[in-house]
């Protein structure tokens, strides 16, 4: 601000001796000095409340920047989910109508080869409900589960 070297100050206080004098001088000096004190106390509080200011609304345009990114990315999350969940959502439609249609055609299939109930129906001695052919029983165990139609034991099965 003043740009004051040594020779101007050695010059003040020559003039303020001569002016004052040497009683009165030295309170003078310490007046100058408390409400030069005072006046850098007053201009530095200032300065630091404008930079702390300056600081705040500098977070505040930040904060307000990352919510509003943070709103956009959470729409585009939104968006990506809903796609992801579309085909899902119209596969499990397109199988329930299978399932359905599936259903229905059994339903009417049974109902059209439905024998009259008054005809009793009686499988004959001989025949094995499992296709076996008398005297030709299978010695193995895969050969009695194909034959039979059963599913083979895993081991996931014997150990629950």
């Amino acid at each position: 601000m003043f740009d004051v070297g040594f020779t101007e100050l050695m010059l003040i206080g020559v003039m303020g001796l001569i002016i004052l004098g040497p009683e009165r001088l030295p309170v003078a000096a310490r007046t100058i000095g408390k409400w030069v004190g005072k006046a850098k106390r007053t201009v530095g509080g200032v300065q630091r409340e404008i930079q702390e200011e300056l600081r705040l609304e500098e977070i505040r345009s930040k904060s307000q920047a990352n919510s509003e990114a943070i709103k956009a990315r959470m729409a585009e999350l939104r968006e990506e989910a809903e796609i992801m969940e579309a085909p899902v959502v119209a596969a499990d439609s397109v199988e329930a109508n299978k399932a359905e249609t599936e259903i229905t055609t059994e339903v009417e299939q049974a109902a059209s080869t439905e024998a009259p109930k008054d005809a009793a129906v009686t499988p004959a001695e001989d025949d094995d409900p499992f296709g076996a052919q008398p005297f030709s029983e299978p010695t193995s165990l895969s050969a009695m589960q194909a034959a039979t139609g059963t599913p083979k034991d895993t081991a996931d099965s014997k150990s629950s």
